[in-house]
């Protein structure tokens, strides 16, 4: 398919996003395809958060189409996920929309990123929860001793360490360091 001829504007869109070889890359290859979204173990909330979205909203466009056609000795749907190995970080997750899936596809690939262009968040709801979440497991996971110091920089009573939850004031200084 010509998405030229569909839309002249989804191709500007979409053009920075096609893969090309790394000359020092080794792994899988999705030459000619589309990568719309990565993040890697060091990534921040937002990045998580707006690659499970992207990935979401993608297969929900991709869900009428079924299986996509093989291609050789190797199948790949039309919205796919792998991930490679990186010297610095571990690992990255790449999220690759094949470059002849349907038009609806890309088209939505090409609506999700121009509106990040305007708002960096995709999905304020699940950023949300995850962001309480990442907070509430911090929590969680600090000694009493950084609970106290938590209070203290909320200029909150220290006895709120002893609580489950952290109150809204300590909640916002975890929630700026996540």
């Amino acid at each position: 398919m010509d998405i030229q001829k569909e839309d002249p504007s989804l191709i500007e869109t979409l053009k920075p996003y096609r893969w090309a070889h790394p000359s020092s890359y080794g792994g899988f290859s999705p030459d000619g395809d589309y990568v719309v979204a990565s993040y890697n173990r060091d990534s921040k909330l937002l990045e998580r958060a707006n690659f499970e979205a992207f990935k979401s909203a993608l297969e929900s466009a991709a869900k009428p189409f079924g299986d996509a056609p093989c291609l050789g000795d190797m199948h790949r749907e039309y919205v796919y996920t792998w991930r490679a190995r990186h010297w610095g970080c571990g690992w990255v997750e790449y999220l690759g929309v094949r470059s002849d899936a349907p038009y609806v596809i890309l088209k939505t690939a090409g609506d999700i990123l121009d509106a990040m262009a305007d708002y960096p968040i995709i999905d304020d709801e699940l950023h949300s929860f995850l962001e309480s979440e990442e907070v509430e497991k911090a929590w969680d996971q600090a000694s009493m001793n950084e609970k106290i110091d938590y209070c203290r920089n909320a200029e909150i009573s220290i006895f709120a360490a002893r609580e489950e939850m952290p109150r809204s004031e300590v909640f916002e200084r975890i929630r700026e360091q996540i």
